[in-house]
């Protein structure tokens, strides 16, 4: 195994590594490639970064003799966990939902309810060096948004969600895309 071969998870940019775009818009197919059009950045991510969760719950089917001859996979889940640092006008949208958030001129207001988020695509971009991690979710709904908020004078405020992953047409979850030399100077 080669040392160039071990990640680090850090967002591509400073300004952060999550994107978000409607169901709908075509979504990358490699680490290195522009997004496409219609991807939204979302800014900064606390320093716990982004956490990727795959439950699987089976059952094992018995014979007679009380062996287990086959096992078969009764829930399947992908969960990503992150906490966003910026309080803007896409990520509230994104948080509470299309509906409960409104702009007039520099006044925000969000309204809070137990309205359900709809599935939307996210891409989740990673640098290290030369190397490019993306994460891709083709049809992914906020399950918790904001459980809790915390309004000190420690901390910024900040906005905590979990995302669910759902099967896109072939059947996945996520696609991750690790490219050795995806940001390497051409000549």
């Amino acid at each position: 195994m080669s040392k160039n071969e071990i990640y680090t998870g850090k967002p591509k940019t400073a300004a952060g590594g999550v994107y978000v775009a409607a169901t709908t818009v075509t979504g990358p197919v490699d680490a290195a490639t522009a997004l496409p059009d219609g991807f939204e950045p979302l800014g900064r991510v606390n320093e716990d970064g982004l956490s990727r969760t795959i439950d699987r719950s089976t059952t094992g089917w018995k014979d007679w003799s009380g062996s287990i001859f086959r096992t078969v996979t009764t829930e399947h889940t992908v969960k990503y966990s992150l906490v966003f640092l910026e309080a803007t006008l896409p990520v509230l949208t994104e948080v509470f939902g299309e509906d409960n958030v409104t702009q007039d001129g520099t006044l925000i207001t969000v309204r809070g309810n137990a309205s359900d988020r709809t599935d939307r695509s996210w891409v989740f971009e990673m640098a290290d060096g030369d190397a490019g991690i993306r994460e891709y979710v083709p049809a992914g709904q906020i399950v918790v948004a904001a459980a809790e908020t915390v309004f000190n004078t420690e901390a910024p405020i900040s906005f905590a969600v979990e995302i669910e992953a759902h099967e896109d047409e072939d059947g996945q979850k996520f696609y991750t895309y690790l490219e050795s030399d995806a940001f390497a100077a051409t000549a």
